[in-house]
């Protein structure tokens, strides 16, 4: 772990946007042809998106991303 406020701070969001990709992908697949499932895959495609930013933050900031965090070990 880092004792670097921004580190702890992208590498927390990466982790919570992994575990919602996770969610939602369940959702989907689960409620597919239901307006929920709808609603996930609209959702999923934003918060991937949301993901995508913040790995390239967290590169640019020389952070990188957690993999211990994001598998939710951390």
């Amino acid at each position: 772990m880092t004792d670097d406020p921004l580190a702890t701070f992208l590498h927390d969001h990466l982790a919570g946007c992994a575990h919602a990709v996770d969610l939602l992908k369940a959702i989907r697949d689960q409620q597919t042809s239901k307006p929920l499932g709808h609603f996930a895959d609209y959702f999923l495609r934003e918060i991937e998106a949301d993901g995508d930013a913040l790995r390239k933050l967290a590169d640019s900031a020389g952070v990188g991303s957690s993999n211990l965090k994001e598998m939710g070990l951390g």
